[in-house]
């Protein structure tokens, strides 16, 4: 008897020392040399609501619970290294010459490359009246519409994939082919051109999901080709006009698999002598002016368009940036009054915005 509560006792001290153990080791030094530890820092609380507090704190508990970074880096140096596998089979996808791309687990973008997914008639359907609802409100306020599609990395560097499928339309040719002339919906399609361009330019970033400064000066090029025929006082600002900065940058890709080698990356930035004044600089919400231009730009966004904001900014009299929602506020639409209205829409999510894609009051 006396046996069996030693041995009770003992299960359960063990037990508690288990799930103690790991917290406590959270606030010691013991896994500071992981850079995968080090990716996010202990949250400032302060000014925040509780829900929001709570929900910092648990983000940070997740990603630092003890020993979760020395046993998930073990776990990938035994697939990488030792069985020569992928670690994360559906999230990466390592390439040749070091490219990485995003797998399937994100909204199946590697079949989407090769066109192994079919949309439905009432998908597509609903899809191209969102969109047209949207531009023919914008058509009513007498706003000009644009939507700027930008390409997955995989579409663009199809030939780095580690693999080659027979090539059907993908999901982005189903949608465009949906749109008839009488829609008089402007839709910018970047496929081509970054295709042509990357020949002489490396225009995305090898180990992140995002193109680079150059494929964004591309993208912002062709973009304003089409703007220009509705608007020919306008122009496009030649490369050369900007400022050249090096970096070295982490890719958001090989993050996931705890690859910490940094990519040499090449930024165009704002000169010194530019006229451009930051307005507002918030995470969701960007307004900047240009003095020295003529015509206002709301451009709802994702996180493509952020490297676009160098080259717009120097375009427009005033450019405002929302980070985009599946509802689109006719009040801020009718508040900012714009002269062109942009929706730039990454590949891989755009068929998730247009499905659920609401002009909201």
């Amino acid at each position: 008897m006396i046996y069996t509560k030693k041995r009770s006792t003992i299960v359960i001290i063990l037990f508690l020392a288990l799930l103690l153990i790991p917290n406590l080791l959270m606030f010691t030094d013991l896994e500071k040399k992981s850079q995968f530890a080090n990716l996010t820092t202990f949250p400032d609380l302060k000014n925040e609501t509780k829900r929001t507090a709570f929900t910092k704190l648990k983000k940070y508990y997740l990603e630092h619970y003890g020993l979760k970074s020395s046993f998930v880096d073990f776990y990938i140096n035994i697939k990488s290294n030792i069985l020569n596998e992928d670690p994360l089979p559906n999230r990466v996808v390592k390439g040749s010459d070091d490219w990485y791309f995003l797998g399937n687990h994100h909204n199946n973008v590697l079949n989407n490359t090769f066109g192994m997914q079919t949309y439905s008639k009432i998908d597509l359907h609903i899809m191209r009246q969102n969109l047209k609802n949207l531009n023919d409100y914008l058509t009513h306020l007498g706003v000009s519409f644009y939507f700027v599609v930008a390409p997955n990395k995989s579409t663009i560097y199809k030939e780095n994939l580690p693999f080659n499928i027979q090539q059907k339309p993908t999901p982005i040719t189903q949608f465009l082919a949906t749109i008839k002339p009488s829609d008089h919906i402007k839709s910018i399609d970047l496929r081509s051109t970054l295709r042509d361009k990357k020949e002489q330019n490396q225009l995305y970033i090898k180990t992140d999901t995002h193109w680079n400064s150059h494929g964004a000066y591309f993208a912002y090029e062709h973009i304003m080709k089409q703007v220009i025929k509705d608007y020919n006082q306008l122009s496009i600002i030649p490369l050369s006009y900007f400022e050249i900065k090096k970096d070295t940058f982490q890719g958001d890709i090989t993050r996931m698999i705890n690859n910490y080698n940094k990519e040499t990356i090449i930024n165009y930035n704002k000169p010194a002598n530019s006229s451009v004044e930051t307005i507002v600089n918030s995470n969701d919400y960007h307004a900047y002016k240009n003095i020295n231009k003529d015509l206002k730009l709301l451009m709802y966004r994702d996180s493509f368009g952020f490297e676009l904001f160098p080259f717009l900014n120097e375009t427009f009299n005033e450019v405002v940036y929302v980070k985009y929602n599946k509802n689109i506020s006719q009040i801020k639409i009718e508040n900012e009054n714009p002269d062109i209205f942009i929706l730039e829409v990454s590949e891989r999510n755009f068929d998730v915005l247009l499905k659920e894609l609401r002009l909201a009051k």
